[in-house]
């Protein structure tokens, strides 16, 4: 009997230790942070969602690709759709504007 709840015990924290590490892996997910202007001008703002993420109008001036582990495709299109214009595996940056008008995060 005692067996059984040391087992369980096991079982209940390896199970927390997992969802705390999933948690931890969401948290930290790689960033495209758009620029309105180029040279990193104007207020930026952080892309950071798994799967679609649309860049809004006027935010093409420049941006900064922070990897933390998880690649993104950046498309010509707002829906993320068809083949994708660039991957990104790495940090990147661009300080001169760019036409991409949605980024899918790979997580």
């Amino acid at each position: 009997m005692r067996m059984f709840g040391h087992r369980r015990l096991l079982a209940v924290g390896a199970i927390a230790a997992a969802v705390v590490m999933g948690s931890q892996a969401a948290a930290f997910a790689s960033d495209f942070i758009a620029y309105p202007g180029p040279g990193y001008s104007g207020q930026a703002i952080d892309l950071s969602a798994c799967g679609y993420n649309r860049i809004p109008h006027g935010y093409n001036g420049s941006y900064v690709f922070q990897y933390t582990g998880q690649t993104a495709d950046a498309y010509n299109n707002p829906d993320a759709s068809g083949v994708a214009a660039f991957r990104f595996t790495g940090d990147a940056q661009q300080d001169t504007p760019y036409g991409w008008q949605s980024v899918w995060i790979q997580c």
